[in-house]
């Protein structure tokens, strides 16, 4: 397992996080805790944005969390195409922060 810390989008500004990198389909994640107590994220890396969260009290155990996020990026890996990345940056221009707002890792 590779850690990184990369830079996450959000209304109240940039804000930096750790966690897992987790590549699938030509895509990057990271795979935190290190955001809200008891919440694990997958954030894709290029936006910065939030791809999908799990609550860990659904959970017996850290390890599910992160296989539960693993298995619903392969699962919806179709949902990661052009037109989402257009509106990706067209959200992140809205708060001027630039596109990559992390470089592949």
């Amino acid at each position: 397992m590779k850690l990184v810390t990369i830079k996450r989008a959000t209304t109240d500004g940039l804000v930096e996080c750790t966690g897992e990198l987790y590549e699938y389909g030509g895509f990057q994640f990271c795979l935190t805790y290190d955001i809200d107590n008891g919440v694990y994220y997958a954030i894709e890396i290029s936006t910065g944005l939030s791809a999908r969260k799990v609550y860990s009290f659904e959970y017996e155990s850290c390890q599910q969390c992160i296989r539960s996020l693993k298995r619903w990026i392969i699962n919806n890996n179709h949902l990661f195409k052009v037109e989402t990345f257009e509106r990706s940056k067209e959200l992140l221009s809205v708060y001027k922060y630039d596109y990559p707002l992390n470089n592949k890792i």
